[in-house]
């Protein structure tokens, strides 16, 4: 006959199971809103069975039960779906606010923008060549000239400045891609240290699993799962994360540095450079690496070029005053006319001799008197604004601004039509993630009831046994007393 006290121990395994049970349904609900949270559930095993000690009734006989284990619902390929989708997601979504920050600099207002200021002094220039011996013609000329430098040396600094705010996000990402690299291995020796003690640190990896998610979307890297639970973590073939045991730098850090024209990434045990695909600093290191001097060499190119013709078209007529802009020369000082020029931003404007006296500027093809007829050197230098120039590649001044701007335009429209794509992809995967992964309110309370009613007949075994035995322990033998 079995102890009469075993239905006393299946009642306390009933209790402390449902107990553990309702503990962990609690941890699920109180971290509905945590990022990166996985959802736990309980695994209930029957404990050992004894023999039944009787021969003549073979079997065994049920001890109760107790919580195997605690299960983690995470599925590694969703997982993997969802960090290269929100790499190249990441990736996308940088360049669009790249070129959204673009475009609010190089389209401007119509009024305000380069393309304006372009005309009225293609104007300025007409009205001169019908009015060379006008005062107020010279001046608007002038002043039309010096409002051209200002707004083109404004586009030039918003541009460069545009370029500072690059690095420094950078250098930002490249310092949170270090915090989260070292967090990640702190977390490797954590987790290793509990599951070598025969325990699970589900809370731990979870918050590994986010640090992996938030660096792929950063940088697009890639993990692999050690025996040991650590991880190792690459960007491309180079270990960010060297998920080995007692390695003394776990971590290879990243350094950042602008180069001459580049900003380049390195590791900084050996120097070498790192290549990165896809992520939000990949693409950062695009925008500032190859678009954005694409598009400021545009914006040099459309300046210099209508700068150095005007002057070089200015010296051919009268009064011989030289350059009207200064800061501009030609690449080759022996053509004639030069096609192709450098420009000196910081000495870039309209020659000070000339904006002191208006009459220095040569209207005229010949002289040495101003007439009210000869404006011939002016149209000329309005005829410019019409032609095909070389150094533009065979367009017209209009039409170079207006292929660059549709340039900007059209790569900021594919790449919008690209992110939208991405981002539902993240967006389907995210919610298939979270169909296994995530936390249901419905779910939890039905079996937070199921465990507290399971929990609520253990201790009512517990009471029908322990009546049991105050009977026979109380009542037998107390016949005829």
């Amino acid at each position: 006959m079995p102890s009469p006290w075993l239905g006393i121990e299946i009642g306390l395994g009933g209790l402390r199971a449902n107990q553990r049970a309702l503990e962990i349904t609690g941890h699920n609900i109180a971290n509905v809103h945590t990022e990166g949270y996985s959802r736990q559930s309980p695994v209930f095993e029957t404990t050992p069975a004894l023999d039944y000690p009787v021969a003549s009734e073979p079997g065994q006989i049920g001890t109760g039960v107790h919580i195997a284990r605690t299960n983690r619902y995470r599925e590694m390929f969703l997982d993997l779906q969802y960090r290269k989708h929100s790499a190249n997601y990441g990736y996308s979504k940088t360049l669009v606010d790249f070129y959204d920050q673009l475009e609010g600099v190089w389209q401007e207002p119509s009024d305000y923008n380069l393309r304006a200021h372009l005309d009225r002094f293609w104007d300025a220039l007409q009205d001169l060549a019908n009015r060379p011996g006008a005062y107020d013609a010279r001046v608007t000329v002038i002043e039309s000239g010096k409002a051209l430098v200002q707004v083109a040396k404004s586009l030039h600094q918003q541009m460069e400045d545009l370029g500072k705010s690059l690095e420094d996000r950078i250098q930002a990402d490249v310092t949170e891609l270090n915090r989260m690299a070292n967090d990640v291995a702190q977390l490797n020796e954590q987790i290793a240290r509990v599951q070598a003690q025969g325990q699970t640190a589900h809370d731990l990896e979870d918050k590994r699993d986010l640090l992996l998610d938030q660096m792929a979307a950063m940088a697009g890297v890639r993990w692999e799962l050690t025996p040991a639970g650590r991880v190792t973590v690459y960007i491309g073939t180079h270990r960010l994360v060297n998920g080995a045991a007692a390695v003394p730098d776990p971590v290879d850090e990243v350094v950042g540095d602008a180069t001459g024209a580049q900003y380049v990434l390195k590791w900084s045990s050996d120097s070498s450079a790192i290549t990165l695909t896809s992520g939000e600093l990949a693409a950062t290191l695009e925008a500032r690496n190859v678009l954005l001097p694409y598009f400021s060499s545009k914006l040099d190119t459309l300046v210099s070029v209508v700068a150095g013709k005007i002057n070089w078209q200015h010296s051919q007529g009268w009064p011989q005053s030289g350059d009207f802009f200064r800061g501009v020369n030609p690449k080759d000082p022996n053509a004639s006319p030069p096609e192709e020029f450098t420009l000196d931003w910081n000495l870039f404007d309209v020659d000070p001799d000339i904006e002191s006296d208006p009459w220095q500027i040569a209207a005229a093809a010949s002289g040495p008197t101003i007439t009210e007829s000869d404006g011939e050197n002016a149209r000329k230098m309005a005829a410019l604004f019409d032609a095909a120039l070389s150094g533009l590649d065979n367009s017209t001044v209009g039409e170079y601004y207006r292929a660059t701007e549709a340039d900007l335009g059209v790569r900021a429209r594919k790449e919008r039509s690209v992110e939208e794509t991405l981002r539902i992809q993240v967006q389907q995967v995210r919610t298939l993630r979270d169909s296994t992964s995530g936390v249901t309110l419905d779910e939890e309370v039905a079996r937070m009831i199921q465990y507290q009613q399971a929990f609520g007949a253990a201790a009512r075994l517990i009471t029908t046994v322990d009546e049991m035995l105050d009977k026979l322990i109380n009542g037998t033998g107390a016949v005829g007393r």
